[in-house]
């Protein structure tokens, strides 16, 4: 099974509701946290990988920007029908190959989380990353590490649901 096969069977993070987003603690999360730290009003966002959205659609209820995920996944779909449900109109999801994606855009802020590690010509997609980012702004990569592995030979790990310990470790 190829990886967007396994993502269009396992869209990930998953099912999420209105209000989780509006009750999430950004604070709870070292990596959301992080992201958060680089948003303000009036920016571009780009989400690189966005599977079903979690993200986008979460900064987008807390800031006045305009963000954009793409994701080559069913993920954008639910993805879109969950903005749209939720009237979140400060978003807008491609489902697309990310090499395929052309825009004139500049984005203040691109995250790209777990993506490269799955793209075989990674430095060609950092070209591109590098490449969407306006002048000054923040590129924001998250990759899996070996070291995440070994440490769970040694100790057992609770991912806390079913459908991360999935992406985790599949």
């Amino acid at each position: 099974m190829n990886v967007q096969e396994f993502y269009n069977q396992n869209p990930f993070p998953g099912p999420y509701s209105i209000g989780q987003l509006i009750n999430y603690n950004v604070k709870n999360n070292t990596y959301v946290n992080l992201i958060d730290q680089y948003l303000t009003n009036n920016q571009k966002v780009l989400d690189v990988g966005c599977g079903t959205g979690l993200l986008t659609n979460l900064f987008a209820l807390k800031y006045n920007s305009k963000f954009v995920g793409i994701d080559f996944s069913v993920g954008a779909d639910y993805a879109r029908e969950f903005a749209k449900t939720n009237s979140i109109t400060n978003t807008k999801f491609i489902k697309q190959d990310f090499f395929e994606y052309e825009t004139l855009d500049k984005f203040d802020v691109i995250i790209c989380q777990s993506v490269i590690t799955h793209i075989p010509n990674y430095v060609d997609a950092v070209d591109k990353l590098k490449d969407l980012l306006a002048p000054n702004g923040v590129l924001i990569v998250g990759v899996y590490n070996n070291w995440g592995n070994r440490v769970k030979k040694l100790m057992s790990v609770n991912y806390g649901n079913a459908r991360l310990a999935l992406d985790q470790t599949a």
